[in-house]
């Protein structure tokens, strides 16, 4: 929907299921009559040359902020935790 919106135009206060469009996978299950995002240049070349780090694992935290961690345990420990947004 969000797609729809901006492609529009529209604000984000437009939100509606009901919004007529081939991308309106709410109307229309499945995928999308055709592509909906492509990713940036530094999206690539992060894929293409990741970063030499130990981390294994992370999770996004309540403070907006990602954490990473070295071992599954750490990881798990986290998102037990108050501190894990699961969102």
């Amino acid at each position: 929907i969000y797609y729809i919106l901006r492609s529009q135009g529209l604000p984000d206060e437009a939100f509606s299921t009901s919004i007529e469009s081939g991308y309106n996978t709410y109307l229309y299950p499945g995928l999308p009559e055709g592509a909906i995002c492509n990713p940036s240049r530094s999206a690539l070349m992060a894929a293409v040359y990741p970063n030499d780090t130990d981390y294994y694992y992370f999770a996004y935290g309540i403070d907006d902020v990602s954490h990473f961690f070295y071992d599954y345990n750490e990881h798990l420990a986290f998102v037990n935790s108050d501190m894990y947004r699961p969102d």
